[in-house]
């Protein structure tokens, strides 16, 4: 493996990490956020809030989506540089 190689596997490796990260993230702020909500919330309420929980999940499972476009376009410019 040559020196290029071995940067763009750590490249996509870093890139791999960073997209588990971000699903991982989201997953526990949105599990910890619905935790800490009070017990008193009216229906409209928790609708309010459930709506913003799922504006954030979306915004960063479309970052982890970025992440995901840029892993496979390094693997497809790996593939064509072998």
């Amino acid at each position: 493996m040559n020196h290029k190689q071995k940067i763009t596997k750590k490249l996509i490796k870093q890139l791999q990490n960073a997209f588990v990260f971000e699903e991982k993230i989201v997953m526990e702020f949105q599990h910890r956020c619905y935790g800490e909500l009070p017990g008193n919330l009216n229906e409209k309420e928790l609708d309010h809030v459930r709506k913003i929980l799922e504006l954030i999940m979306i915004q960063s499972l479309g970052h982890a989506g970025i992440v995901g476009d840029l892993i496979i376009k390094l693997y497809e410019n790996t593939a064509k540089s072998l």
